[in-house]
């Protein structure tokens, strides 16, 4: 289950512009959804205050529409970095949610520099348990247990470039990290050895059983059987009565095109009648 949309931020002159709290990054063109907060006193707060210095850190006139900056922008101001993005990952969290989940990440997230924090309550007490985790150390990827990922930068594409990476290395336990990520809709990749069927060569279901076998019922030099007739939801127009609504249950499917004479395919039996 994927949590709510995370947050981003972006410091610029001594002003920390965070998503606001109950938005969709989605709106950010549509309308301004980012509160101005001063990072020297977010940063103080850190060290000493509580959620309320965080949020009188805004700075009220940039902010006319009284927006409230997101409960994580603790988290955003803590980082050095210009760029911080935060995602509530569903393939981050699938591994973070597990007893063995820094084990794991430690597998993926080799060459990078990350950290890993196990589950605290948002706000102050997740800044604060980061903070110490990272002990100072250039990190640019923390991984929260329970929580989400978290990457920063100095570069907007170097951010989003950071994202992908790490998002591809956590794709699928399976994957091997020199293959790209799966796109929606994009099938698995085929099994080395497939599961083989009299009817297909495909990575089959288990569950799904074979088609019943067709018995022919004619030689194939044999006149062609009548044709069937189709569901009564499927047919347009009894050839008879022409009724169409609801559909005549006498209607027969059209005649093939070989026989003698289009005219002898009626329904005499129709109970409505010719119109």
């Amino acid at each position: 289950m994927q949590a709510g949309g995370g947050n981003t931020s972006l410091k610029l002159d001594g002003t920390l512009w965070v998503k606001a709290s109950g938005f969709w990054l989605a709106d950010a063109t549509k309308s301004d959804l980012f509160v101005p907060v001063d990072t020297a006193r977010v940063l103080d707060a850190i060290d000493g205050g509580d959620e309320g210095d965080v949020r009188a850190a805004t700075i009220a006139d940039k902010n006319p529409a009284g927006l409230r900056p997101s409960i994580e922008t603790s988290l955003h101001a803590l980082l050095p970095h210009r760029f911080v993005v935060h995602t509530h990952s569903v393939r981050t969290i699938a591994i973070a949610i597990r007893k063995d989940a820094e084990a794991r990440f430690a597998e993926r997230l080799q060459g990078l520099s990350w950290a890993f924090v196990p589950y605290v309550f948002p706000g102050l007490p997740l800044t604060r348990a980061i903070r110490d985790a990272i002990d100072s150390r250039p990190i640019d990827v923390i991984v929260m247990g329970n929580h989400g990922l978290v990457v920063a930068a100095d570069d907007l594409g170097a951010a989003a470039a950071l994202l992908a990476e790490v998002e591809r290395r956590l794709d699928a336990p399976t994957l091997k990290l020199d293959q790209p990520p799966r796109r929606r809709g994009q099938a698995c990749a085929p099994s080395a050895t497939p599961r083989r069927t009299p009817w297909r060569t495909t990575r089959a279901c288990a569950s799904r059983p074979p088609p019943a076998p067709t018995t022919p019922t004619m030689s194939s030099s044999s006149a062609p059987p009548p044709p069937r007739r189709k569901p009564a939801a499927r047919a347009s127009t009894c050839s008879s009565c022409r009724a169409k609504a609801p559909i005549c249950p006498w209607t027969p499917s059209p005649p093939p095109t070989s026989w003698p004479s289009a005219s002898l395919w009626s329904s005499p039996a129709c109970p409505r009648g010719p119109s």
